[in-house]
């Protein structure tokens, strides 16, 4: 499974805080939000992630999920069988 965010607004132009980290064993990650800007991650226990707390402003992204896997997939649309 895969996630990815796709930022449509920038940090320190329409809003403060709101910065994506990722918890590593050594050091934290921090992404800053760029409009136009794609994350893309898989989604399990290797990376586990926050959003940093907002400051002022909105923020605006688009979140999405993915998978190939039949066991997550929507029960009526499924993975087809070609």
């Amino acid at each position: 499974d895969w996630s990815a965010l796709l930022y449509l607004n920038s940090v320190d132009k329409d809003f403060a805080g709101g910065e994506l980290a990722f918890h590593d064993i050594d050091i934290d990650t921090i992404v800053r939000p760029l409009a136009g800007r794609l994350v893309a991650f898989s989604s399990g226990l290797e990376n586990l992630h926050r959003v940093l707390p907002m400051q002022w402003g909105k923020r605006y992204v688009l979140s999405m999920w993915f998978t190939c896997s039949e066991r997550h997939a929507h029960q009526r649309l499924g993975l087809s069988a070609a």
